[in-house]
């Protein structure tokens, strides 16, 4: 083979790359994890909800979600909703990064932190546990073990 044809087809090659990675970026993006709204966030009124602050760069979130999808798995159906609420990535990432680690609670984005600061979150994880009457009743910061999230959880749904 020529070196003309050789880097013929490595052109070739290198453009069907360029538009395959096109195609499946573009594939995520129809996953996209939308913003929180005050409208998203009273859906779910009249439930306990575990509003989750956290960053795919913060190690402790990243330790924590393990535990987060435990108790999302034990409760949901039974008054509790875990919410995930990114402040630092976009909606994309936000879902290959779910994706990436199974986690099936909802999740969102809070792009101009709004909530973040609205909640006065200042340090990464961040839970806000909300009673069933909408009211903040414990803020945690820092990384939680299953156990832990469990015994802060079953008083709320009583």
């Amino acid at each position: 083979m020529s070196k003309r044809t050789f880097r013929c087809c490595l052109a070739l090659f290198a453009l069907m790359l360029v538009a395959a990675t096109a195609c499946a970026s573009s594939a995520s993006e129809d996953s996209d994890i939308p913003d929180l709204t005050q409208t998203e966030l009273d859906r779910y009124s009249g439930q306990v909800v575990l509003l989750n602050f956290w960053a795919s760069s913060c190690a402790p979130c990243r330790s924590e979600m393990p535990a987060l999808q435990a108790v999302h798995q034990k409760y949901q159906g039974k008054g509790l909703v875990v919410l995930g609420v990114n402040v630092s990535e976009s909606g994309a990432e936000v879902a290959k990064f779910a994706s990436r680690r199974k986690l099936t609670f909802p999740m969102f984005t809070d792009p101009e932190q709004e909530f973040m600061k609205a909640y006065s979150v200042r340090f990464l994880p961040t839970t806000l546990f909300i009673n069933a009457e909408g009211m903040v009743v414990k803020r945690h910061v820092g990384a939680m073990t299953q156990s832990f999230l469990q015994s802060e959880v079953e008083p709320l749904l009583r």
